[in-house]
């Protein structure tokens, strides 16, 4: 018995219905030969005509029962030699097509890889050859360099003798105007035609050594070194005290405020932070003291404040003293007066925890500069 072959089935469905037993054509729904009158064997499934003796139906692969395979005439053994030599050809043609495929394969893949390895070296060449010229540009620069740097050896030696000599006629001329008399002056003509070993020894040119260096320490003195201010919003549930400590640990102070443009700057970076509530450097010693004679913690005089209306009060409604400054975002008569000085007790938070979250303070930071 053979086995569905599907190539074989295709090639079956082309041809014209025929009796299998004389090879007589019929018609697709004749169920008995009309020429020999054999029965003619159909696939259960599919209906259509068993030619030859095969296990399954050659169009939809369907099993071929036992009854009906016998009503088909057994195959000779010339048939049968026949059937293997086609399927044997069919196989050596597969197996030579295949074979021919995988040349080709091997050819390609050969090609590409010499065609890599050939970019490659043509690469490799360019690159060599322009790192060679560049090698070589150097090495030009280089020489010309040195045949320059040759050249102009002796010119800064020149150059720096003459700075010498000038610099010595500069503190000749120094010590003839500092002296008033004409026994210096007299004195100061003798150095100049004396060589340096002898001007170095002479007391009168130390003295006048001495006096242009005082000139040179006045000079450097006025151009004192510029102090700049930077400033801090830092959120944090702290008292007055921890925040001064706090400021001081960063290497700063609590803020102090001398001028409008300083409350301005600092009063943007408030608004910036989202809090209400920022402790400022200064506390008062008593409740009698005042916030002018009081000033600021860094020793700064009181010349600006900001009070809040009804400000500064020294203690708060349940008596307790109100000693240190802050600065507060509240309204007034419910309307924005932006920030103002308050005088508040230690630790707000700790009397009031409904605001915490929204106490931070400022802190002050100087750097020098050189003019």
């Amino acid at each position: 018995m053979g086995v569905f072959d599907s190539e074989k089935a295709c090639k079956k469905g082309e041809q014209d219905m025929i009796c299998p037993k004389c090879k007589s054509e019929i018609k697709d729904d004749s169920k008995f030969c009309g020429k020999c009158g054999q029965k003619i064997p159909r696939c259960p499934t599919c209906g259509r005509p068993i030619l030859e003796r095969a296990r399954f139906c050659v169009y939809d692969g369907t099993m071929i029962p036992d009854d009906m395979l016998n009503l088909l005439p057994e195959e000779t053994a010339e048939d049968i030699t026949e059937n293997q030599e086609q399927q044997e050809r069919r196989e050596q043609a597969v197996v030579k097509k295949t074979g021919r495929q995988k040349k080709k394969k091997v050819f390609v893949v050969l090609g590409v890889m010499l065609g890599i390895v050939a970019c490659a070296g043509v690469g490799y060449a360019a690159v060599h050859a322009l790192s060679g010229k560049k090698n070589v540009d150097q090495k030009q620069e280089q020489k010309i360099a040195r045949e320059e740097k040759k050249e102009t050896t002796a010119v800064p030696e020149k150059i720096s003798e003459s700075s010498k000599s000038k610099q010595k006629t500069d503190q000749d001329e120094i010590a003839s105007v500092s002296e008033n008399t004409t026994e210096n002056q007299e004195t100061d003509t003798k150095v100049k035609t004396k060589s340096e070993t002898e001007y170095a020894e002479t007391e009168e040119n130390k003295k006048t050594v001495s006096e242009s260096k005082e000139e040179t320490s006045t000079v450097s003195e006025s151009k004192a070194p510029e102090i700049i201010h930077t400033y801090e919003v830092i959120a944090g549930d702290l008292s007055w005290e921890d925040a001064k400590n706090a400021c001081e640990e960063r290497g700063g102070y609590l803020a102090t405020i001398n001028s409008e443009e300083e409350y301005e700057k600092i009063s943007e970076m408030a608004d910036r932070s989202g809090l209400t509530y920022l402790w400022l450097g200064a506390k008062l010693q008593s409740d009698t003291e005042e916030w002018k004679q009081a000033g600021w913690i860094t020793g700064e005089d009181w010349t600006f404040d900001n009070w809040y209306p009804g400000e500064p009060s020294r203690q708060d409604t349940d008596g307790t003293k109100e000693l240190f400054l802050c600065m507060w975002k509240a309204k007034y008569n419910e309307e924005e007066i932006g920030w103002t000085f308050n005088d508040q007790r230690n630790d707000i938070v700790g009397a009031f925890p409904k605001i915490a979250g929204k106490v931070g303070y400022v802190c002050e930071y100087e750097r020098e500069t050189n003019g």
